[in-house]
C-alpha cells in the first residue's frame, strides 16, 4: 500500500471510529512511529484531531483547508 492511500484509509477510518496508534500501524502496516508522523500531517494540514481518555485518535469532521496568503498579500505596502 503506497503512502497515499494509507493517509487517505486512515482519514476514513478514523471519522467511523477511535483507533490507537498501534492498531494504526497494524492495519496500515506501518510502524508506530510513522502513524504519529500521520496524525502530526493530519494536524499540519488542519484537520482536527481529538483524543479519548482512553488515548484513542479519532476525528469528526474534516475541515476544508485554509488559503494560506501570499508573502506580497500578507503585508499590505510592500
Amino acid at each position: 500500500m503506497d503512502k497515499i492511500k494509507r493517509v487517505l484509509t486512515l482519514m476514513v477510518e478514523m471519522q467511523t471510529r477511535e483507533m490507537h496508534v498501534h492498531v494504526i500501524a497494524r492495519e496500515l502496516q506501518v510502524t508506530e512511529r510513522t502513524a504519529y508522523r500521520y496524525l502530526k500531517l493530519f494536524r499540519e494540514i488542519g484537520v482536527k484531531i481529538d483524543r479519548t481518555a482512553y488515548g484513542a485518535y479519532t476525528t469528526k469532521e474534516i475541515q476544508p483547508l485554509k488559503r494560506r496568503a501570499k508573502r506580497n498579500e500578507s503585508k499590505p505596502g510592500i
